[in-house]
């Protein structure tokens, strides 16, 4: 019995070594690059903003974009953050990439428990456990900011498992949360639902639970997109849903759904073709997503079409979109593809009879996996940053301007102030009820700016502005070293004369 006993807690003990190591690995990528003003002004300081509303029991008045949206509501449909909003007090910029990293590990130990509950097979829960954490999908998520869909893509495997144990209690709790994570991730639960209606076509009990599900997801996202978004409004006078950005299936929804029943052909083609004939950078993008799916383990999804069902409208969100940047690898837009991916290889893994032919499979399977991942990291097609992801080398850590120094200089900025800020700054400034991004002044009463991240051919245009300033009568320079300017605005400066 005390054999037992010891070999349960030497193997918890390797499960929370995993996720440790892990945890590490993620909060490097992370964490180091807010630490190194390498987070942005959309998104991480759009949510801190957000968050820091929340936590005074205010809506978030949205100044970063507020020439676009009344709201943030108007912009994503986002209800989790509010649960969320008291860590505030605790980690200030950090909080949201503290949460997004606890959320991904949250997911990977799902992974674990679902195939813990399902096989006897030693160790696949957790090399299972081990290939969801080293997807590609998860760096590129955590080297670009902050995202609710990644926090409610991590419920999925738990939905799952709950579904299957018949616990729709537990199952339902999940189902809501990542409903209410964003507007998109209810047009992804309702085919999950579908494709859970497929996998239990001969259960009553599960096939009628999925079913409602289904219909339920798909009324919500109905409900939010085409009715609740568009009367919070935006800015211009079309009200509609402003995210919808799909020019090649029509101008709407609707006509979105009338192209794809009508011309089949030409939308399957979307899939693997760059439609835009005079932007050659997008060639060759929709290709790569294709070949690390499947050294990832997308072939698993030929055999299980029923997981394939459930990627439907990630694969539709990413291909058919008009912007390059969401049919490559990069940012949050893989996120979705990681806990179905891991699901659908390890459930085909599981029906090999010998133990040792499945460990053999899982482990080079999820070798290949990681190679894929760091392959794609040291280089990939599309606008990409590699020092934001590449935690295992020094050019991540390194910065030619001292960190250290910016940290005091925006010290100097009261608490209270209205700021407008560089992109790379917004996300440590964004703790108050008003912050712009440069150049939009607007009625700020602090400039600061740091000679970083310059947009490529944008360089020009901001030592103008730069120099503008220096010399400017309404402006007081307070700060200028280490690349880092902090701009006050004068006493008795009006912002009518500084708008004219």
């Amino acid at each position: 019995m005390e054999d037992v006993l010891t070999h349960k807690k030497n193997h918890s003990y390797f499960v929370i070594g995993i996720i440790a190591f892990f945890g590490i690995i993620y909060s490097l990528i992370s964490l180091i690059n807010h630490s190194r003003f390498r987070t942005y002004a959309l998104d991480l300081g759009l949510y801190n903003n957000q968050l820091y509303e929340y936590a005074h029991f205010r809506m978030s008045n949205y100044s970063i974009l507020n020439f676009a949206y009344p709201g943030a509501l108007s912009d994503h449909f986002d209800l989790l953050m509010p649960l969320y909003s008291p860590l505030y007090w605790i980690f200030g910029s950090y909080t949201l990439l503290i949460v997004q990293i606890l959320a991904i590990l949250f997911g990977g130990y799902g992974i674990f428990i679902y195939f813990k509950e399902r096989t006897d097979k030693k160790f696949l829960p957790e090399i299972a456990m081990v290939h969801f954490f080293v997807l590609w999908g998860i760096y590129s998520a955590l080297s670009f900011d902050f995202h609710e869909n990644v926090v409610g893509t991590m419920f999925v495997p738990w939905l799952l498992h709950f579904f299957d144990k018949r616990d729709y209690k537990l199952s339902t709790l999940f189902f809501i949360l990542i409903l209410i994570s964003k507007e998109n991730m209810a047009l992804w639960m309702a085919f999950i639902a579908i494709g859970l209606i497929v996998l239990n076509i001969k259960d009553k009990s599960k096939l009628k639970v999925a079913s409602i599900y289904a219909i339920l997801a798909f009324i919500y996202f109905l409900m939010v997109v085409n009715i609740i978004m568009p009367s919070i409004g935006t800015i211009s006078s079309q009200r509609s849903y402003a995210h919808f950005q799909y020019s090649a299936l029509g101008n709407n929804i609707w006509e979105a759904i009338q192209t794809i029943f009508s011309k089949p052909l030409d939308v399957l083609k979307l899939l693997f073709i760059n439609p835009d004939k005079h932007n050659p950078n997008g060639d060759g993008v929709k290709a790569e997503l294709h070949w690390v799916m499947l050294f990832s383990g997308g072939y698993a999804l030929l055999f299980r079409p029923q997981y394939l069902i459930m990627l439907i409208p990630i694969y539709a969100q990413k291909l058919f979109s008009d912007d390059l940047t969401r049919w490559s690898l990069n940012s949050q837009y893989s996120i979705e593809f990681v806990p179905i991916l891991s699901i659908a290889l390890f459930t085909l893994l599981m029906k090999i009879k010998t133990q040792q032919k499945t460990m053999i499979l899982a482990t080079n399977l999820t070798l290949l996996a990681a190679f894929t991942t760091y392959s794609k990291i040291e280089q990939r097609k599309g606008y990409y940053h590699p020092d934001n992801s590449m935690f295992y080398d020094k050019v991540h850590y390194d910065r030619n301007f001292s960190i250290s120094k910016v940290n005091n200089a925006l010290k100097l900025i009261p608490k209270d102030a209205i700021v407008c800020a560089q992109t790379v700054l917004v996300p440590h400034l964004s703790n108050r009820e008003f912050i712009y991004v440069y150049p939009d002044i607007n009625n700020a009463d602090y400039i600061v700016l740091l000679n970083q991240n310059i947009f490529f051919g944008e360089q020009d245009d901001y030592n103008k502005k730069l120099e503008c300033l220096l010399v400017s009568p309404f402006w007081e320079t307070i700060y200028n070293q280490n690349s880092t300017y902090i701009f006050k605005r004068k006493k008795g400066i009006s912002i009518a004369s500084l708008i004219n």
